[in-house]
């Protein structure tokens, strides 16, 4: 019998580090985490001032991102993509979410990251919307990283083969993408550690 859920990497770029963080882009896409399949995205960048708005913005933040490189920069400067006010940037995220083939299973890069960073943002930049996931579905990549790396040693990060060479650090998507990859990778060297289910289970 198949999972009515779907899992979802999300990634949020962000000017801070906590609950009440500034969102600026949201990177997500659906995958397989049988497989590693990578499905259906969503990417959008937000403007700056209604990003703010009911947020707080950290400084060592602001000063990291102005040490990383001219691709990742990119995201403040004027590139002609246009930057959606934050309520139409999660307008739009909700109703993608809605639209994939399952309950949305999303999973953060952090236990209190990104998935808390939007959560806070749907609270108070929208009204009446909510995001599209129920509380109980939410996922951790780091934690399922850390018991692969525990049981049997595999981590991700050593594994070049799921890398993209042409992504761009720190780019949502992009990193929502690698995400994927990585939680899907663990979940198989995991199985293949052990005599699991089969697929059909899933």
């Amino acid at each position: 019998m198949k999972s009515p859920y779907i899992d979802v990497a999300v990634d949020c770029e962000s000017l801070g580090k906590r609950w009440d963080a500034p969102v600026i882009a949201i990177g997500a896409v659906a995958f397989d985490r049988r497989s590693g399949k990578l499905g259906q995205t969503y990417y959008e960048e937000i403007e700056f001032a209604s990003a703010c708005k009911n947020a707080r913005v950290d400084g060592e933040t602001v000063a990291w991102w102005m040490r990383q490189n001219a691709e990742a920069r990119q995201l403040f400067q004027d590139t002609g993509r246009l930057k959606l006010a934050l309520a139409t940037a999660l307008q739009q995220f909700t109703s993608w979410g809605r639209a994939l083939p399952g309950q949305v299973q999303p999973w953060g890069n952090g236990a209190t990251a990104d998935i808390t960073w939007l959560e806070h943002a749907y609270d108070t930049g929208t009204v009446g919307l909510k995001e599209p996931w129920h509380f109980r579905s939410i996922r951790d990549m780091r934690t399922v990283v850390d018991v692969a790396d525990y049981l049997i040693g595999y981590d991700p990060h050593r594994d070049g083969s799921i890398n993209d060479p042409k992504a761009v650090a720190h780019h949502a998507l992009d990193d929502a993408k690698w995400q994927a990859r990585a939680i899907a990778s663990c979940f198989m060297n995991l199985k293949k550690s052990v005599k699991g289910p089969s697929d059909d289970d899933f």
